[in-house]
């Protein structure tokens, strides 16, 4: 014990210094895009307000889903390997997607089409997978913050369950049969979150 405190015998090292040097490595590989943050949030209650009621919309919209998940019809069900990968992809995608001009700030990326397609074939689940990856991604790349971050994360679940929902009444309650229907029912889903995503983006600016 005496040596040891002059002289500490060597260990193996854990995964917390495992997982820093391996952040230092891609800091100096630069494998991350450099963006600057974004300026702090001008709080005001009006938007607290509207960010707290997409929030609560969101986790009550969740809860509804999980007490009724027995009477929710998807294309599939629930695959965790699709979900991951989907995720994953999402999230990659958020972090190096394209950055705009304008007062939003906004990024843009092919991510949608995975959000979609998680969406129409799992349902909620693939709704909460795209819901929480491209949200985590911006915040890697500009830093949100939790507020900006909370807004991101119920805005991307209701417009992805929104169109979930859209897609799953037209493709199985509309007269049309064969491919028409299908493609019907992904436009219109398509077109419901395209306009419920940025409807809330509008709100906010």
């Amino acid at each position: 014990m005496a040596q040891d405190a002059v002289a500490p015998r060597t260990r193996a090292p854990g995964f917390v210094h495992w997982l820093r040097a391996a952040a230092l490595r891609i800091r100096r590989l630069e494998l991350l895009p450099k963006s600057p943050a974004l300026p702090p949030v001008d709080y005001n209650p009006g938007l607290i307000a509207y960010v707290g009621a997409t929030a609560v919309a969101a986790v009550a919209l969740a809860v509804i889903v999980v007490v009724f998940r027995h009477n929710i019809h998807t294309a599939l069900g629930p695959d965790a390997p699709t979900l991951i990968i989907g995720g994953v992809t999402i999230f990659l995608m958020s972090v190096y997607a394209i950055r705009t001009t304008g007062p939003a700030a906004i990024q843009w990326a092919p991510s949608v089409f995975v959000h979609l397609g998680l969406a129409v074939t799992f349902g909620p689940a693939g709704a909460a997978v795209g819901a929480f990856a491209e949200p985590f991604g911006v915040t890697v790349r500009n830093h949100n913050g939790w507020f900006r971050t909370t807004f991101n994360i119920a805005n991307e679940f209701l417009a992805d369950t929104a169109a979930w929902a859209t897609f799953a009444i037209i493709n199985n309650g509309s007269s049309v049969t064969g491919t028409g229907r299908v493609l019907v029912a992904g436009m219109c889903a398509g077109f419901v979150h395209f306009t419920l995503n940025s409807g809330f983006v509008a709100v906010v600016i």
